[in-house]
This record gives structure tokens, sequence and C-alpha cells, in this order.
């Protein structure tokens, strides 16, 4: 465990990569994941473009990507590493899912005329992840059964924007630090900062050193029907990624950590029980 003056230290040296924006910057680009941002999924409506539209980001400032419908503002959008990917491949529940596509739309009944008759129920977008227990075949079309997160009901979604979730694999002498002053997390390995990263921190986050206790798949996760993959400590503190938004470098509600959904992936594999969690 390094030293807060230490880690505060490291997290102010940053090298910034191209098309890597400074809310999301390497530290070592040769020992750390790559993070490029070169997609988004758009959140709000925008005048030339419906929600949910992948754009192509050509350039990064601060607050704002630069697209082929000029500059946007990056609380509209969803950063994203790559661009949506549906599959013709029906997998066997159970498993945990990832929406790799576009979004997923959650309906109580799997036929088109239910999906007519029962408006959706939810809308868990790219980098979400569910829980598959059931698979169920209509003309030809695959639907999952997703269980929800109290486990009381199951909701139906159709197979292509679902894969399994294969997280990355575990790293030892893994530490995470998150400085509430900043809204950084940084991720080291042993003395050496992977990389860093601006996060969402909620308004009574508690200061303190804190261990992994818990991996969640598929949980609630504040008001949202699913989060993305979850990493518990301390009392019930989360860490977890955030599809249905990108003011990450702000306070949030609550006392959990949102970061964007590909680096709460990389945490999640990444991150052992009884892995080092130091707010400051």
């Amino acid at each position: 465990m390094i030293s807060r003056r230490d880690f505060l230290k490291a997290a102010g040296i940053t090298v910034i990569a191209a098309h890597v924006p400074s809310w999301l910057t390497n530290v070592n680009p040769t020992a750390a994941p790559t993070f490029d941002v070169l997609y988004g999924r758009v959140l709000r409506p925008l005048k030339q473009v419906w929600v949910d539209s992948i754009i192509s980001i050509t350039d990064i400032h601060a607050d704002a990507f630069q697209t082929a419908h000029g500059w946007i503002d990056r609380s509209w959008v969803q950063p994203m590493l790559t661009p949506p990917v549906y599959h013709t491949a029906v997998y066997d529940p159970p498993f945990a899912a990832e929406v790799t596509g576009t979004v997923a739309t959650m309906h109580r009944y799997c036929s088109p005329d239910a999906i007519i008759e029962h408006p959706r129920r939810v809308r868990i977008g790219h980098g979400g992840v569910l829980r598959v227990i059931d698979r169920l075949e209509y003309d030809g079309i695959a639907w999952y059964g997703v269980q929800q997160a109290d486990d009381t009901q199951v909701y139906w979604t159709q197979s292509p924007p679902l894969a399994p979730l294969i997280p990355p694999p575990t790293v030892p002498d893994l530490s995470i630090h998150v400085s509430r002053d900043d809204f950084r997390l940084t991720a080291f390995q042993r003395d050496r900062a992977l990389f860093s990263v601006l996060v969402a921190a909620g308004e009574s986050l508690p200061a303190g050193q804190f261990s992994v206790t818990e991996h969640l798949l598929g949980k609630r996760f504040l008001d949202q029907f699913e989060a993305s993959t979850l990493l518990t400590f301390g009392d019930d503190l989360h860490i977890g990624g955030a599809y249905w938004h990108n003011r990450f470098g702000e306070n949030t509600p609550g006392h959990a950590i949102q970061l964007p959904p590909y680096v709460a992936k990389w945490l999640y594999g990444a991150a052992s029980i009884g892995t080092p969690v130091m707010i400051a």
C-alpha cells in the first residue's frame, strides 16, 4: 500500500495519448489497458441525430466531443471504445451477459404482439450487464429471459445485443485509489500507476482504507434496472459502471463510485477479494 502523498503525486503525472480525453488518461501506456474513446452513444436528442445513434469521435476536449455533426457536449454522449456488436450466435443460459449492441430493451413477454401491447419496460445501454436465466424461440427469433435484481420478475429481450461477459484476467498486487477532491480513480500495480480516470463520486462517500469484499453482476445500482459490473467494499460501498450518463468528474447523490462501463469491466476482472481500496 502506497502512502496518500505518493498516490496523489503519481495521480497528478499523466501522459495524454491521442484521442484520450483529459478525464480518462493512461498514466503508463505500456502497462495500462487501452481506453481510447473513439465512438459514442447519443443520450439526448440532437438536431441531426436520434437518441441511441452511434457517432464517431474525431477529437476530444475537456467538455466536448468533435463529430461529423460538430462539437457535442460530452454529457450528451456515452463514451465507447468500440462500435456496437450484434450476434447471430445464441448461448445457453444461465450466463452473465454484456450488452454489446447499442441497447437491450426489456419486455414482459417475448412476442411481437407483446411488444406492441406492453410498452418496453426498460432499456439497458451498451456496457450494461444482465443475468440471463432462460431462453425461448419465437418465430425463429431467440429471446433471453433476464432476471430482475430483486429475483422476483423475469423480463425478455431479443438475443442479438447480448453476449457472454468475459472479464479481463486478475492483476496481481493491484490497489485502487480514489481522490474525492479531483474525482479521480487510479489503479496501481505495486507502486506503478496503470491508469487514471475521472469518476462520478457520491457526495457521502467516506474516506478511509477498505478492501474488495464481493464481485456483483446484474445488480441494481442506484435507481437503474441493472448496472454494469460492480465491486463491493467497506460497508455496502460500490464501484460500478454507469452507461446512462457521462458526468464523470462530478458529485452524485449517495456514496457509490461510478465510472465508464469498460473501466468497470476491467476493474471487475482485475481486482480480487481483498484488493485494497483507498478513498482520500
